[in-house]
């Protein structure tokens, strides 16, 4: 629930690489979560119609 005021969330030491081009742009309105002590990650997609687009230009599905 914390995450949810920020604009940009990343996730960092979740088991997946990191990559730090993918940080928040604007730090004033992102933040990057450490993971390791969470027990539990569930992922949310929102509707397409509120997805933003990838750096291809394809819309997140």
């Amino acid at each position: 629930n914390v995450v949810r005021k920020y604009r940009s969330v990343r996730a960092a030491a979740n088991g997946h690489s990191f990559n730090t081009f993918a940080c928040p742009a604007d730090p004033a309105d992102g933040v990057v979560v450490d993971m390791r002590e969470f027990n539990r990650i569930e992922v949310t997609i929102p509707p397409r119609a509120k997805c933003a687009s990838c750096a291809d230009g394809e819309p997140i599905e």
